[in-house]
C-alpha cells in the first residue's frame, strides 16, 4: 500500500525532488540546534493539483488529481511529557509548545492550528502516549491553490502515527485530516480531495476519485492512473497570482452547490426514477432535456450542464491516459476550463481569471489550460510542451502585468508521490 507504515521510502521522492536529499540533511541539523536532539521520524507529504474534476465532489461525482513536486517535510522526537513544540521554517522557527491534554486555538500562531487540530483528532482515537518534538520545512505555495494546509496535515499525522509505531491507513487518516481542517480550530470548509489526493497519490500517476459515499467513506473508488508524460515532451505548469484575494469566498461556492441539489427533483420528474444527485443523470439524459430546463432556469442549466460533461470528461480522460493520447488529454483540459468559466461561472467577479486561461490557452505550445481549484481567483493549470514553456511564461507574464498590473508566479510540476515515512 503507498504511503503506508513502510521505513525509508525515498527513492521516487528523491526523484521527483531533486533537492530533497539536501533539504533533509540541513533539517537534521536545524533539528538538532532546535532541540538538543536528532529526528528519530522524518515524513513528507507533496501539494496536490486537481487535474479535472471541478465542482464534481459534492455531486458525488469524479475526479482526477496529482501530487505535485513540492512537498512538506515534518522532522519528529519523541518528548518526555505530555506536550508539542513544533518550529516552522516558514515562520521565526521559534518553538511553540502545547499540551496533548488541552488543545485550544492559538490566534498568535495561527499556522499551529492546523497542526493542533491533528495531534486533537488523532487524541481522540487514543493513539498518542506522548509528545513530540516537531520541526516543519516546506516549499509548497501557500497561497496557491495546491492544498499547502493538507500537506502539512498529513505529514503531521504519518510522522506521529510512525513515531508511535501506529499502522497508518491512507482512507482514515486522509478523512481524519480532513475532520480537523474542518474543525474548529480551523474552520475551512474543504472536501476529500486535497486530503486524499496527498495520502493517495503515486509518482507517475494520477489519483482518480469516485465521490460516491461508501458506509463511513466519503468515497467509494479510489485509483492511481498512469500518466507518464516524460515521452511526450510535455509538463505541467500553474500559472497564480498570490496576492489576489480571493472574491466572492464561500458565497459562490455555496449558490452554486444549492443549485445543483435544487435541480434534483426537476431531473426525478423528467427521468421518472430516483436522482440522487447529478451523477445519475447522463449526458444523453442532459441533452434531451436540455431545452425544457433552459425554459425553466437558464441559469440552472449552465451549472447543471457543467457538472454532467465534467463527469464524462474525467471518465474519458482515463482512457486518453492510459493509450498515451495527450491530444486528447489536452483537449479535455481545455473543455473543462470553458465549461468552468461560461456555465459553472468560477471566474465571477474575477477579470483575472478568465484573462489568465482565455490569453493562456492560445500561447504557442499549450495542449490544454483549465482553471483549478474552486474558482473566484486566478489559478490555472496548463500542459504545454517542455520545448515552449519558457516562451509560455514570459508571454503570459507580460501580457497579464500589461493588463493588471500584476505579477504571475509558475510552479511547474511533475507527478509525485503522496504522503510517506522517509526515515524511521
Amino acid at each position: 500500500m503507498n504511503g503506508g507504515s513502510g521505513r525509508n521510502q525515498k527513492a521516487g521522492s528523491v526523484q521527483d525532488e531533486p533537492d530533497l536529499e539536501n533539504r533533509v540533511q540541513a533539517q537534521k541539523i536545524q533539528f538538532k540546534k532546535l532541540f538538543g536532539t536528532k529526528p528519530s521520524v522524518i515524513s513528507r507529504a507533496p501539494g496536490r493539483a486537481e487535474i479535472l474534476g471541478c465542482h464534481t465532489d459534492y455531486n458525488y461525482g469524479f475526479a482526477l488529481a496529482a501530487g505535485i513536486s513540492r512537498s512538506t517535510l515534518a522532522f519528529f522526537a519523541k518528548r518526555n511529557d505530555k506536550k508539542i513544540s513544533v518550529s516552522s521554517n516558514a515562520f521565526d522557527g521559534t518553538p511553540i509548545q502545547f499540551s496533548l491534554t488541552h488543545i485550544e486555538k492559538d490566534t498568535t500562531n495561527s499556522w499551529t492550528n492546523y497542526v493542533r487540530a491533528v495531534i486533537r483528532e488523532l487524541n481522540n482515537t487514543h493513539v498518542l502516549p506522548g509528545g513530540a518534538d516537531i520541526l516543519i520545512d516546506s516549499n509548497v505555495p501557500k497561497s496557491g491553490g495546491v492544498s499547502s494546509s493538507a500537506a502539512l496535515e498529513l505529514a503531521i499525522a504519518y510522522g506521529m502515527l510512525a513515531l508511535y509505531n501506529h499502522p497508518i491507513a491512507q482512507t482514515k487518516i486522509a478523512s481524519l485530516c480532513k475532520v480537523a481542517e474542518n474543525s474548529d480550530l480551523v474552520k475551512s470548509p474543504c472536501g476529500f480531495l486535497d486530503q486524499g489526493t496527498v495520502a493517495f497519490a503515486q509518482s507517475g500517476k494520477m489519483v482518480f476519485f469516485d465521490f460516491l459515499p461508501k458506509g463511513d467513506a466519503p468515497v467509494s473508488r479510489v485509483e492511481t492512473v498512469i500518466a507518464n508524460f516524460n515521452n511526450n515532451d510535455v509538463s505541467f505548469v500553474i500559472p497564480v497570482d498570490l496576492t489576489l484575494e480571493r472574491q466572492l469566498g464561500e458565497s459562490g461556492y455555496v449558490q452554486r452547490r444549492r443549485m445543483c441539489e435544487e435541480s434534483l427533483p426537476f431531473w426525478q420528474n423528467v427521468l421518472k426514477k430516483p436522482v440522487r444527485s447529478l451523477r445519475d443523470v447522463t449526458t444523453k439524459d442532459f441533452v434531451a432535456h436540455r431545452d425544457t430546463l433552459e425554459k425553466k432556469n437558464p441559469v440552472m442549466r449552465k451549472r447543471v450542464e457543467h457538472i454532467i460533461y465534467e463527469n464524462d470528461r474525467v471518465l474519458k480522460a482515463i482512457p486518453a491516459l492510459a493509450a498515451g493520447d495527450i491530444k486528447t488529454f489536452g483537449n479535455l483540459l481545455t473543455q473543462s476550463g470553458i465549461s468552468g468559466l461560461e456555465l459553472y461561472g468560477l471566474d465571477e467577479n474575477t477579470p483575472q481569471l478568465t484573462f489568465l486561461v482565455t490569453h493562456g490557452r492560445i500561447l504557442p505550445g499549450v495542449l490544454g489550460m483549465r482553471n483549478m481549484g474552486g474558482g473566484f481567483s486566478a489559478i490555472a493549470l496548463a500542459l504545454v510542451k517542455k520545448s515552449a514553456m519558457k516562451e509560455f511564461q514570459s508571454k503570459l507574464q507580460a501580457s497579464y502585468k500589461k493588463k493588471f498590473g500584476r505579477t504571475l508566479e509558475f510552479i511547474e510540476f511533475s507527478l509525485t508521490q503522496g504522503a510517506e515515512i522517509l526515515y524511521v
